[in-house]
C-alpha cells in the first residue's frame, strides 16, 4: 500500500508539471508580439539622351517604373526559459509598369528587379540570456558587414564581458526582402556549405571601437577584415571617425572558371575571371544632436585589379543611393553628405564622385571613367505609425557607347509610403 500511496503521488506530481509545462507553453503563445507593414512603393526612372529600354514584346522607352504594394506580417512568442520562436512572411506585387518587365523582368527588361512573390522570410527559433547572449537558426535578419538582409542558417552571440561582443554565424542561404528588392526565393550563399564568419567588436572607454572579422566560404572566398570608430563628444559636437580595411581573397578555382557551386544563381563561368579584391573605406562625420544637423566626408578605394572581389555580394554598407561603380576594379570614391532632423521630418543631401576602370566600349581598351551622383532623400513620420520617405539620384556617367550615347546616366524618383504596427 505505501509502494502504491508513492507511486500516485509521482504520477500526480509528474501531471501537474507537465500540466504546469503546457500552461506556460500556451501562455508564451498567447502573449507572443506581432509586427509587420503595409505600404506601396513606386520608382520612375528616366534614361540618358539616347538610351533605351526596349523589352520581349517590341515596347520600347527611355522611361521605365512601377507601383509595387507589400505586406508582411511577423509572430514572435514570448520567451518561455529563455527560447522563443518567430514566423512570418512578405508578400509583394505589381499594381502597375510602364513597360511590361519594369518590374520583375519578365519581359526582358533589364530595369525589373522586384520579384511577385509571397515569400515565408522569418522562420526561427532563438535561445537567449539577459547579459550572455543568444542562438539563433532559422530564416532571420541579419545586419552583418557584408550580408545584409535574410538568411538561413544559425547566428551565435556571446556577450562574455563588458563591452565586448562576440559574433559567429553560418549562412546557408540568402535573401533580400525590402520594398525596393525582393528575391524569389532564399538562394544558396555558396551551395550548402554555405559562409561561415565570426564578428568581434570591443569597446574601450566608451570611445574606440575595435571591430575584427573573418569571413570564410570554402571553394569561394576568404574575407578577412577590420573597422575601428572612434566617438568623441565636445560640447555640442560628436565626432565619429571610421576606418575600414577588408580583403577578399578570391579561391583560384573561381578566378579561373572551375568552382562547381552556385552563389545565389550565378555559376562558375558567371563568375570567372575574379580576382582577389581590396575595401579601404574612411569617413568623418560631424554631429550635432540638440540642432538635429549632421555633416560629413568619407573616402573609398578599391584594388587595381579585382576591384572589391565579390565583397557586395550579399549586399553591403556602401553609402551612396545607386552607387553602381563602388566595387569596380580601381576605384577612387569621394563623397559627402548632410543631414537634418527635427521632429517627424528629415533630409538628407549626398554627393559622390566615383572613377573607375572599364573596358571601352569605343576602344576596347581598359580606360579610365567617371560616375558623379547627387540622392536627396525626404522622410516623414507621421502618427499612427504612418510613414513617408521620398529619394531622388541623378547620376552622371562619362562612360559612353560607340554611338556616343551614355547608358550609365540617369533620373530617378523613389517613393514609399508605409503603415507599420
Amino acid at each position: 500500500m505505501k509502494k502504491l500511496l508513492v507511486f500516485t503521488a509521482l504520477c500526480s506530481a509528474w501531471v501537474f508539471a507537465a500540466d504546469e509545462e503546457a500552461s506556460a507553453l500556451e501562455k508564451a503563445f498567447r502573449e507572443g508580439s506581432a509586427s509587420g507593414h503595409i505600404g506601396l512603393y513606386g520608382q520612375y526612372k528616366k534614361l540618358g539622351e539616347g538610351i533605351t529600354n526596349t523589352n520581349t514584346k517590341g515596347e520600347t522607352s527611355n522611361k521605365s517604373g512601377y507601383f509595387a504594394p507589400s505586406a508582411s506580417f511577423v509572430y514572435t512568442t514570448a520567451p518561455l526559459h529563455g527560447l522563443s520562436f518567430a514566423a512570418g512572411a512578405w508578400a509583394t506585387d505589381a499594381l502597375y509598369e510602364k513597360l511590361d518587365g519594369d518590374y520583375d523582368g519578365a519581359y526582358g527588361n533589364a530595369e525589373g528587379i522586384v520579384e511577385s512573390n509571397v515569400m515565408l522570410h522569418v522562420m526561427h527559433a532563438k535561445l537567449e540570456h539577459a547579459g550572455l547572449g543568444f542562438v539563433s537558426y532559422g530564416r532571420q535578419e541579419v545586419d552583418l558587414e557584408w550580408a545584409v538582409g535574410y538568411i538561413q542558417g544559425l547566428v551565435v552571440n556571446v556577450t562574455p564581458i563588458e563591452n565586448l561582443s562576440i559574433t559567429a554565424f553560418w549562412a546557408q542561404k540568402y535573401a533580400q526582402v525590402e520594398f525596393d528588392e525582393i528575391s524569389s526565393q532564399f538562394l544558396n550563399m555558396n551551395d550548402n556549405k554555405g559562409i561561415q564568419g565570426l564578428d568581434i567588436a570591443y569597446t574601450i572607454a566608451d570611445i574606440l571601437t575595435i571591430n575584427p572579422y573573418y569571413y570564410y566560404a570554402d571553394s569561394l572566398l576568404q574575407i578577412p577584415g577590420i573597422k575601428l570608430t572612434a566617438d568623441v563628444s565636445a560640447g555640442i559636437v560628436q565626432s565619429t571617425t571610421m576606418l575600414h580595411y577588408a580583403k577578399s581573397l578570391v579561391d583560384t578555382s573561381v578566378t579561373n572558371g572551375t568552382y562547381n557551386g552556385s552563389v545565389l544563381g550565378l555559376t562558375g563561368a558567371d563568375l570567372a575571371g575574379q580576382e582577389d579584391g581590396q575595401w579601404i573605406q574612411i569617413e568623418e562625420t560631424l554631429a550635432f544632436p540638440k540642432l538635429g544637423f549632421h555633416i560629413g566626408a568619407g573616402y573609398i578605394k578599391t584594388d587595381k585589379d579585382g576591384g572589391g572581389g565579390l565583397l557586395g555580394t550579399f549586399d553591403d554598407h556602401q553609402p551612396l543611393e545607386e552607387g553602381n561603380h563602388t566595387f569596380d576594379p580601381n576605384v577612387s570614391q569621394v563623397y559627402a553628405f548632410v543631414g537634418y532632423e527635427l521632429g517627424i521630418f528629415s533630409a538628407g543631401v549626398m554627393y559622390g564622385n566615383t572613377s573607375y576602370d572599364a573596358e571601352s566600349a569605343v576602344t576596347g581598351a581598359i580606360e579610365s571613367f567617371k560616375e558623379n551622383e547627387i540622392d536627396v532623400t525626404l522622410g516623414f513620420e507621421l502618427p499612427y505609425n504612418l510613414g513617408i520617405e521620398l529619394i531622388y539620384a541623378y547620376v552622371d556617367d562619362d562612360f559612353k557607347d560607340a554611338d556616343g550615347s551614355k547608358p550609365g546616366s540617369y533620373n530617378l524618383f523613389k517613393g514609399l509610403v508605409r503603415w507599420t504596427f
